[in-house]
């Protein structure tokens, strides 16, 4: 219990005091729905912007089976992430990646929000958030890569679920994995911002990868995280 507290003491101290990684729980319920409702099973499931991996871990939590894939290239939150899978014992089931995925593969920067773990709304350079913003806090050098070339030249296995939070890339990284995700079962992307306006750039290439939006889960949790499923 000791050792608990301490830990959840120096992550409180790592998040700093103006992360919101700490309200996900209540912020997004309907991500937590989604893994425990369609990662199930045996399977391979990508956390595609996993921040300090409160999704990854939660999902590790619920279902032993599942091999866990956590790309996460912000270095602070990246730092936090690998500690809490080391921690947690399960280094063997959730793998933490320190890349960002990308339309090309490149070495690039991250323009940064804020200097603390927990952050979000980082960017890579030429790029600006869903809202338009382009962050000024700092700048971090970061691999990028192809999501069909992070299963083709590397090895990652291919996912089965996926989870794409990445503010602003998300049309971009899904434009870069037609491979994928012609085969893969069900996609839960964040849909914010000037795509909640223009969702086609979204969708579309989900749609061309046979998937289809479960209306349902729309009108459940209001949108902002929108489901595609592989008809049966």
């Amino acid at each position: 219990m000791r050792d608990q507290a301490i830990r959840h003491a120096r992550l409180a101290y790592l998040l700093g005091g103006g992360s919101g990684v700490e309200r996900l729980g209540y912020d997004e319920p309907e991500t937590r729905a989604y893994l425990d409702d369609h990662v199930t099973g045996e399977g391979v499931f990508w956390d595609i912007g996993a921040n300090i991996g409160e999704f990854a871990l939660h999902c590790a939590a619920r279902n032993d089976r599942v091999r866990i894939y956590a790309f996460e290239p912000v270095a602070e939150n990246y730092a936090v992430l690998a500690e809490r899978v080391r921690d947690g014992g399960l280094g063997d089931r959730v793998h933490a990646l320190p890349l960002a995925l990308a339309a090309r593969n490149e070495l690039t920067a991250i323009t940064l929000s804020n200097l603390f773990a927990g952050s979000v709304r980082n960017v890579l350079d030429g790029r600006t958030d869903q809202y338009g913003n382009v962050p000024k806090a700092g700048r971090q050098a970061v691999l990028a890569i192809r999501p069909d070339d992070a299963v083709a030249l590397f090895g990652v296995p291919r996912p089965d679920h996926i989870k794409l939070d990445v503010d602003g890339l998300e049309p971009e990284i899904l434009g870069a994995a037609p491979d994928i995700l012609r085969s893969v079962r069900s996609v839960l992307v964040e849909v914010k911002g000037r795509y909640a306006e223009n969702a086609a750039l979204i969708e579309a290439p989900l749609q061309a990868g046979g998937l289809a939006e479960d209306m349902a889960f729309r009108e459940r949790w209001g949108g902002e995280n929108r489901l595609f499923l592989r008809p049966a």
